[in-house]
Parts: C-alpha cells; structure tokens; sequence
C-alpha cells in the first residue's frame, strides 16, 4: 500500500498490537503484547500510522528497483507511458523519509499518534549478500530512536513486498531452500535493534506477495499466471514465518520479542448476479478470494493445513502440504474492502457504494464482518 497506513481497532490499515489479544477466539490461550502506560498507569491502546521505506525512498538494491528499471513487458510499458503523461515513480520523486525521518516523526507525534508501523528494508540492511551495510544500520537506529523519543511504540516487519534483488536471483521463495536466508536476516536484525523494538511483524500480506508477484506479473519478480508457482511461493514464506519465529526465540532475551504477521483479508464479490450471464465474473470473485486467502490462511494459521488449488483442472488442488500450527504471538488484520468484479471483469461497486481514494468500495459492513471471521466479534 502507498503512502501512510493507519492502524488500530480494525481499520482501513489494521496491526492490533496494544490490547490483550484472543489470537483463536475458540481456543483459551491469549498473548500480551507490549503496552504504553499513562501517568496513573492505566494502559493506553496504541494507536499510529506507518510508512514502507522502498515506497516512501527507494533504494537501488531492492527487487522492485530492478523490475522498475527493466524492460519487464507488463511494467515497462506502464511505468513508460506514466512518464510519457508527466506523472513520475518512486525513483524520480518520492516523500523520502530515509533523509525525512525526523519530520515524518515529528509529523506523527503532531497527529497524536503514539504507535509507528514501518519496515526493515532488507535490501538496505543486506544489499549484497552476506554483507551488512552498516551505514545503513545506523541511519534505521537514527530513525527508530526519533520515534522512541516521541513516546512511540514500533511495529517494524521484516519483509513488505520487497526483498534484495540477490534473493530473487537465487530464486526467491520459489525454493525451499532460501527460507534460511530470510531466517539469517530476520535473526541479524533482533540482533540489530532488538533493544528499541520488540513486535515485529515477519510479513506484510504474503498472499499479496504470491498473488501479484506469480500471477498478475504486476510486483517482482513479474511472472503472469504462474498458479502453481503461486502456491510454493506462498507456502515458503509462511514456513520462513515459523523458522525465523523459533530462531528469534531462541536467541538470548528472546522471549521479550513479540512476532506475528499481517495478512490482507479481502473477500471479492459479484455484481450484478444476472444468473448464467454472469457466471464469470462469479468465476474471477472466487479464484481472487481464494489466491489472496481468505480461507486459506484461516486454514494454515489455526490448524497447519495448506491445501493450493488452481483454475481449470477436473482435480483442482494441485498440492497440500500439513505443517504444525504455526506460532504467533500476534496477528494484524488489514482490511480494505470487499471488491467488486464486474461482468466486464474490471473493478467495480455496487451503485449505493462510495469509491476511496484508492479506488476501492468503501465498505464498513465487511469490516465488521472480518472483525466476526478473526476474533469472534468486534472489538471493544
């Protein structure tokens, strides 16, 4: 997502991270997380907004740099008419809070804001592989204590779309065995800066990554309607989740850190239903729930079982895979919105809705019902 992210109790752009949290309302353990304090020592539920630094700054090293700068057929030609038209990308202008931190930190505390969300670019930390750019480090410890300073409690997450461009060229999460790269980074950066963040999100919207990355060719590595591919990449990622939570654990002081990831919950609909003659676009609703999750992470998260399925083949289910629960200690919702497939296969909105900025169905009622879906009920 661009720009600033909100997050609270289940909002456009959601990481519950300062209230006691029922993970599995039909299960009876619970976590806590890390809360602020008031003077009288009543808990203060955090409440922020957050940035994405390749988003907000670019950086040569990442993957998404590469693809942006590539004669990749889907990108290129958007990228180059967007230039043609006068509009610009990340790399030509960008609000830059890699220099802009201080203001972005200034700007947050403004808005009373006493909770940050941002993430560790990788590619920044690790832009070769194998070296740690200390210089780089010291800049995110400058940007971690701006905030700390102001009163501010981090969420930082590990991996939000982007990832070195060596990674990929090694494959990425297409192969299994790269997962202990991650792991590797994820430990380094506990060690890093464990001492001025404590909840860390190992992924943003992995299904996103999956999905637009192997699919729709539209994030790296670009590819177009690779469904199987989709499905390794995606049980990679959850599987580094588990490793890099365990390692993290194991480190010395370990327990203290709080690790979880978010996932984009975004049912698609249908409309109109005209019966037969709308057939497809009921079609396209349901394979685009299906490769963004919606059922399927409920499945791996609460009970270890992946079960990937593709369009077009009588035996559907292409493979699946049982792995034990895997662990949280939180979970972040990000909610959007429930979009509408048209029968011309394009976005669209049902006629009483309103569209955000962002193009999407302003859509309050599948909030709450994400809220019924996740933890049992809204949320006090």
């Amino acid at each position: 997502m661009n720009g600033t992210e909100a997050y609270g109790a289940l909002g456009a752009q959601t990481t519950v991270n300062g209230t006691r949290i029922n993970y599995n309302p039909g299960r009876s353990s619970s976590v806590d997380i890390p809360v602020q304090r008031n003077a009288a020592g009543e808990e203060v539920f955090v409440k922020g907004v957050g940035t994405h630094m390749w988003q907000s700054s670019g950086d040569e090293a990442s993957n998404w740099t590469h693809i942006l700068k590539s004669w990749h057929p889907l990108n290129f030609a958007r990228f180059f008419m967007a230039r043609m038209l006068g509009g610009f990308t990340v790399l030509e202008r960008c609000p830059n809070s890699w220099d802009r931190y201080e203001e972005d930190a200034e700007l947050s505390a403004g808005l009373g804001c006493n909770g940050f969300r941002t993430n560790l670019e990788w590619s920044r930390i690790e832009p070769v592989q194998g070296r740690i750019d200390m210089a780089a480090v010291q800049r995110y410890r400058a940007i971690f204590n701006s905030l700390v300073q102001r009163g501010m409690t981090l969420n930082i997450t590990l991996h939000h779309f982007t990832q070195p461009q060596w990674f990929d060229e090694l494959g990425g999460w297409t192969k299994a065995e790269n997962i202990q790269l991650f792991v590797n980074f994820a430990v380094k950066a506990v060690e890093l800066f464990g001492d001025q963040v404590q909840i860390w999100a190992t992924f943003n919207e992995p299904t996103s990554s999956s999905t637009m990355g192997f699919i729709f060719g539209a994030y790296p590595p670009g590819r177009m309607l690779g469904f199987t591919t989709a499905g390794i990449a995606l049980l990679n990622m959850l599987r580094a989740h588990t490793a890099a939570y365990n390692a993290i654990k194991a480190l010395p002081g370990g327990e203290r850190h709080k690790i979880g990831l978010t996932h984009m919950i975004i049912p698609f609909t249908a409309w109109p239903d005209l019966g037969p003659f709308t057939a497809h676009n009921r079609f396209a609703a349901h394979w685009l729930t299906f490769w963004w999750g919606y059922d399927l992470m409920d499945e791996y998260l609460l009970k270890g079982r992946f079960k990937w399925c593709v369009p077009g083949l009588s035996d559907s289910c292409v493979f699946e895979a049982q792995d034990h629960i895997p662990p949280l200690d939180w979970f972040g919702v990000n909610y959007y919105s429930r979009p509408v497939v048209s029968p011309f296969l394009t976005p669209g909105r049902r006629p009483w809705q309103v569209l955000s900025d962002l193009g999407y169905p302003i859509d309050p009622d599948g909030m709450y019902k994400v809220q019924v879906l996740w933890y049992g009920g809204p949320l006090p």
